[in-house]
């Protein structure tokens, strides 16, 4: 049964990052399929609002006036990327590869040009290269951009053609550019298939809860681990746990 379900899993940022996280959380989310919809923060609305008014306005090229916040976000947006029509982009595009292992990821923004230009937004904190440069989302989305991209935008595209780019609205002049190669390429794609061996080959009992109480206090499998829900808000940096559990389909259907 454990490898049956695993098997049709198309692992995401979030599946590898809950795996680091805590095993049994894991396993309660995606063998278990244990989930429930939890209440959303104002500040995740808000960054959800602007993935919605980036996805319209490099469809359409046109920017609504937003009130508030949202709107200096959309006007740091136009300025930073000016949408134009010459060019080949694809927002909010989910990219799978089903090969030896099967991988999914949701990629805010794609530019098919001379470059292939990665865009992802964050909204919710000021990027630092320390944390980005090595982080799952960075390796996983660079990855599998150079593994199928190419199936999807009807090119070749080497690892050496990609740059990935965070930005946030909040701090519009500090994006944060991460070129790719071909022996990180090859150094990613290592790290992916032992985690997903490591993750098949796993017994159900050796799924094992993490000992840092701190991810604990805000993991909505709380009340069946400890008896009691979680306590909210930590100071622990979640970056890559904070997609919803709808950011990405990960099973097939």
């Amino acid at each position: 049964m454990l490898n049956r379900i695993l098997s049709r899993l198309s692992f995401s940022q979030l599946s590898f990052s809950t795996y680091m996280a805590c095993q049994l959380k894991f396993r309660r989310r995606y063998v278990e399929q244990l989930y429930w919809p939890q209440v959303m923060s104002e500040e995740v609305e808000l960054g959800q609002a602007f993935h919605t008014l980036s996805e319209r306005y490099y469809l359409t090229g046109e920017m609504d006036n937003y009130p508030g916040l949202l709107g200096q976000w959309g006007r740091n947006l136009k300025e930073f990327y000016p949408y134009d029509s010459s060019l080949e982009i694809f927002p909010e595009q989910q990219v799978r590869f089903n090969g030896d292992i099967r991988l999914v990821a949701k990629y805010d923004l794609l530019v098919n040009g001379e470059k292939l230009l990665i865009y992802d937004w964050k909204t919710t904190k000021k990027i630092k290269r320390s944390y980005y440069e090595n982080s799952l989302q960075t390796l996983l989305y660079r990855y599998l951009m150079a593994e199928a991209g190419g199936e999807y935008l009807g090119r070749i595209i080497k690892p050496r053609d990609i740059i990935m780019c965070y930005w946030n609205p909040s701090f519009p002049r500090e994006p944060l550019y991460l070129p790719y190669d071909e022996i990180k390429y090859r150094r990613d794609g290592k790290f992916l298939r032992d985690i997903i061996n490591e993750i098949m080959q796993k017994p159900w009992d050796e799924f094992f809860p993490v000992t840092d109480e701190r991810i604990c206090s805000y993991c909505e499998y709380s009340p069946i681990c400890h008896g009691k829900p979680g306590e909210g808000e930590t100071d622990f940096d979640a970056e890559d746990l904070s997609l919803s559990w709808d950011d990405i389909d990960e099973f097939l259907v």
